[in-house]
């Protein structure tokens, strides 16, 4: 069906929502927090209370806990919580809504961060002033009681505070009395310390998985004072600990980070390229550097947690720009094995839309040596060569253009590396006068238009922060709609430097703005184009 906004219902405005945390189809890459006003009238959130009013509030909570135990896409959590919280504080004669949201509340806030920032929100979009209300406080109290000791000894010691909230507030301001003997123990740690804990649920008559939760806390506290590097390792090794529950002056050692990588997701591995790098992890002559390698371009792994092609991209970019700047040595088993994970995820982590492509990029000259908003160790060029490959490996026959106030194609093939499709656009941009002009969003639709290209997606890619079309841009996308018979066609603006992008508009839902360029960008795209989104 095509997106007109007559067929983009409530449903699929609120998972546009979910996603963007806004009503105008705009990504923010980055993993920008979600901003609010606080408050529950913030338009931003117009879809949630339309649905409330409509009475479709349980269907809405069903949604967003969907969106909260299967969002692959890496999008920010914020929106959602922002949405359950509303409905948490929601007062509807049944109080089904709020029975419904306070549920998801309790099994889909896994994380500290989830629980701080769902507690800021449903304290702001109600008034507190005569109290926190029995739901909330119950729904605080079941948070507690549903997860045993050990489960609430490994999130309360990765992230103690958030949000402006800590454990120690969120007990004193509730009055909470948990019920279960591991939810009491881990409040008693909480308000009194591991001392008092030990004291009261540390006897004989303890449970084995009480008295391992209790040594679990004790080893995070025990390692907060450790100074031998090889003592601190062990430990870390021995009870599975991660970065969060170590203390900043650990994390700079290297035998600790070692002991750290086997606790981590393969994403997370990528993700610390730079700190790993930056404490001598991945010198040529380290003893684990080879364990290290081997990890990253793991097969199974890079399939088993969907790793994005763009991910090991930012991650080899982000080893490449250190080796070059003299921040540490390069290591040409490490830039193998990340090239390995990179083809590895090319092949099997995207899937083919069967979808018409053309990527129109726009760079200039000017700011060839700007990062990419959202990925600071990519260039706009990088960037967008590194979107028309995952293409060109997975699409029949995408096409890449070059355009100013002209349009020129580019070649691109399943054959083709990333250092080509960089040359090919590296030529366009420096050819002579390039710089002097200025780039039309519109051209590429006029292009398609006057060559009789027909295409079901079309994403411009620029560098400018700013970037703009002469003329009404949403009004130049239907008319090629409508000219090339193509209704559901879409059309993905994005702005590689710029923080914020509106073309986008509620009269045309086919239109798509990204502020940035991150490793979601894809996958993302994947769903928009597919009506997924």
């Amino acid at each position: 069906m095509a997106d007109t906004a007559s067929s983009l219902d409530d449903f699929r405005k609120l998972t546009r929502f979910l996603y963007f945390g806004n009503g105008n189809n705009l990504y923010k890459a980055g993993g920008a927090e979600f901003q609010t006003s606080l408050t529950s009238e913030s338009d931003k959130a117009r879809i949630v209370h339309e649905l409330l009013a409509a009475e479709k509030g349980e269907q809405m909570v069903e949604e967003i806990s969907k969106f909260l135990n299967t969002n692959k896409l890496g999008t920010s959590r914020g929106p959602a919580l922002f949405a359950l919280a509303i409905c948490a504080r929601h007062a509807d004669q049944t109080h089904k809504t709020k029975q419904a949201a306070m549920k998801v509340f309790v099994s889909a806030c896994n994380s500290s961060a989830d629980l701080f920032t769902f507690i800021s929100y449903a304290v702001s979009v109600k008034d507190t002033k005569k109290g926190w209300g029995r739901s909330l406080k119950t729904g605080v109290q079941r948070w507690f009681d549903n997860r045993d000791a050990m489960t609430l000894a490994k999130i309360i010691t990765q992230q103690k505070t958030g949000c402006g909230w800590s454990y120690v507030d969120l007990l004193r301001l509730t009055h909470i009395l948990p019920k279960t003997e591991g939810a009491k123990m881990i409040a008693k740690y909480l308000i009194k310390g591991l001392k008092a804990a030990k004291e009261e649920y540390g006897g004989e008559k303890t449970s084995s998985d009480m008295q391992a939760a209790l040594a679990y806390l004790g080893a995070v506290e025990q390692l907060k004072g450790v100074t031998d590097k090889d003592m601190a390792a062990g430990m870390v090794e021995q009870h599975q600990l991660h970065l969060q529950q170590v203390v900043a002056r650990l994390q700079q050692i290297r035998e600790v980070l070692v002991a750290l990588v086997k606790q981590m997701t393969l994403q997370e591995l990528l993700d610390s390229m730079g700190r790993l790098a930056g404490y001598h992890c991945l010198e040529p002559t380290f003893h684990a550097v080879s364990d290290i390698t081997q990890r990253i371009c793991d097969p199974q792994a890079l399939q088993d947690e969907h790793i994005s092609p763009i991910s090991v991209l930012i991650g080899l970019r982000t080893f490449e720009n250190g080796a070059m700047t003299m921040k540490w040595t390069r290591n040409n088993s490490v830039v193998e094995a990340l090239n390995s994970a990179f083809d590895i995820a090319l092949r099997h982590n995207v899937k083919p839309t069967n979808k018409r492509y053309l990527v129109a990029v726009n760079i200039n000259q000017q700011f060839l040596s700007c990062w990419v908003h959202g990925a600071k160790v990519l260039t706009p060029i990088i960037a967008a060569a590194g979107l028309a490959m995952v293409l060109a490996h997975t699409e029949e026959s995408p096409e890449l253009v070059f355009f100013d106030t002209a349009v020129h194609p580019l070649p691109l093939t399943n054959k083709m590396q990333m250092p080509e499709i960089c040359d090919s656009i590296m030529q366009m941009v420096t050819r002579e006068h390039e710089s002097k002009r200025i780039g039309d969003m519109v051209a590429p639709l006029r292009w398609a238009t006057s060559e009789q290209k027909v295409y079901d997606a079309i994403i411009i890619m620029t560098d400018f922060r700013h970037p703009r079309a002469f003329t009404d841009f949403p009004k130049a996308f239907r008319e090629y709609k409508e000219a090339k018979g193509v209704p559901d066609a879409k059309l993905v603006m994005c702005g590689l430097t710029a923080n914020h992008v509106q073309f986008a508009s509620s009269e045309e839902p086919g239109i798509l703005d990204i502020a940035g360029f991150d490793a979601t960008v894809p996958d993302l795209i994947q769903h928009f184009v597919t009506n997924s989104l």
